[in-house]
């Protein structure tokens, strides 16, 4: 008896972690998404970058769907599982609405991240003819079709979204068996963590290549605004790499473990996990390059908690003298940051986070 009460308590403390971090992540990502987005609006609007130079037009519209994606994709799930406020089960219109336009500000937010990465490469590149190709004309023509392209992608969410019945609650779910497939393999997979991180990956390479092949006459040529720009895009793929990947490892675990026999500890447990990943990925359209040395300070907390809720009580020293370190570089230097000092500490804390996590659950 004394067993059932100490795994019962241990549930509801799972389902009420959750609910607190719903509230604490969501608000913060919220509030800094909003006057971050507005930040940048302000700034490329005022510098006037954008109707000369591709990649600050990217950046803007980029920043124009992140601040949409604040309200349609990040606040629902954030007054649901926060606050146990639910509008999408009580109205159908806004079930539909609300996914579709959540998943196509988030689509085109990556789009523009990649289009943003190819047009660095193209900048930075000794070819006058792929130089040329980087214009303002064509990444109006380029938004136009990425705009075109998701549109139409929402007009199957809007057909088989809709308010079902799972167990004994009402949910904002698909109807259809292959509609839901498609969501999980393809969008979720492949859309939202697979596609954009090779992209973004191999395109920043490719640039950062560039720039250390050319002579030192041809650095001195290159124009502070596209070195603001690249360090800008560097700053995206750790971003990238730091709110994705979480969510690809929870997919691709709720995919190997569909049809295991899960009890109530494990699923409350689970909860958890989805509740970060999910949340987690919000980060992309609410963290720009200014909140990179409170983002790095916010892991180290957040590392803490997840460690100290699954049991794990002590964290290595190492750990700790790295996540100090991070800080302390991003603080110093945060104009002038070493990206692969920074892309090393981030698949550090990716790695070391979801190893220890693994590693407590299969010794459990």
């Amino acid at each position: 008896m004394s067993s059932n009460s100490s795994v019962a308590l241990e549930i509801v403390q799972f389902q009420l972690a959750s609910q607190y971090l719903s509230i604490v992540l969501g608000l913060i990502l919220f509030v800094g998404g909003i006057v971050g987005n507005l930040m940048n609006i302000f700034t490329f609007s005022m510098l006037g970058n954008w109707k000369y130079n591709a990649s600050s037009l990217y950046l803007l519209v980029k920043s124009i769907f992140d601040l949409c994606n604040m309200f349609f994709g990040l606040l629902t799930p954030l007054l649901s599982n926060g606050f146990k406020i639910d509008w999408t089960i009580k109205n159908q219109i806004w079930c539909k609405v609300r996914f579709s336009v959540g998943m196509m500000t988030f689509l085109c937010s990556l789009t523009f991240i990649c289009f943003q990465s190819i047009d660095i490469y193209l900048c930075s590149s000794p070819s006058i003819r792929l130089r040329e190709k980087s214009n303002v004309k064509l990444a109006r023509s380029l938004i136009l079709v990425c705009l075109f392209v998701w549109m139409s992608h929402m007009i199957p969410i809007l057909i088989f979204h809709n308010i079902i019945q799972r167990g004994t609650t009402m949910v904002c779910a698909g109807s259809n068996t292959i509609y839901n497939q498609y969501i999980t393999y393809f969008i979720s997979i492949c859309l939202y963590t697979i596609i954009p991180i090779v992209i973004i990956c191999l395109f920043g390479y490719l640039a950062y290549r560039n720039i250390h092949r050319s002579n030192e006459h041809n650095r001195r040529l290159v124009s502070v605004i596209l070195r603001q720009m690249m360090s800008m895009a560097f700053i995206q793929i750790c971003s990238l790499f730091l709110f994705q990947i979480p969510l690809g490892i929870v997919l691709v675990y709720n995919i190997v473990t569909t049809t295991v026999n899960k009890d109530s500890y494990r699923q409350a447990q689970e909860q958890f996990v989805r509740t970060f990943a999910v949340l987690f990925t919000f980060g992309t359209t609410a963290v720009n390059h200014r909140d990179i040395s409170s983002v790095f300070c916010f892991i180290v907390v957040l590392e803490s908690i997840l460690l100290v809720l699954f049991g794990i009580k002590k964290i290595s020293s190492r750990s700790c003298r790295l996540f100090k370190k991070m800080f302390l570089i991003t603080r110093t230097y945060s104009s002038n940051i070493n990206v692969k000092v920074i892309c090393c500490l981030f698949c550090y804390c990716i790695v070391s986070t979801f190893c220890h996590l693994i590693f407590n659950y299969l010794q459990s």
